[in-house]
């Protein structure tokens, strides 16, 4: 995925993104946050949170072997 904030395209209501990642065992496929200059490859079994609005865009790096098993969450803020 090239580089987004899950709360874009008026996706206000989005406040926090989760990922949970099932598998370690892949080259590539890191999740990057431009802004921040961070790149994770979380282990098996780890969940990632983070805020879905700006300034948090990120974006999946290729992946070079294997294949990446996880499972994206969205929490919707309330009115």
């Amino acid at each position: 995925m090239g580089p987004h904030f899950d709360g874009q395209d008026g996706h206000t209501n989005l406040a926090f993104s989760l990922v949970t990642y099932f598998n370690d065992d892949y080259e590539g496929g890191e999740i990057h946050f431009k802004n921040h200059n961070i790149t994770i490859k979380p282990k098996a079994g780890s969940l990632i949170m983070f805020p879905s609005q700006e300034p948090f865009i990120h974006e999946v790096l290729s992946i070079k072997r294997g294949t990446r098993y996880m499972m994206p969450i969205s929490v919707l803020a309330l009115p």
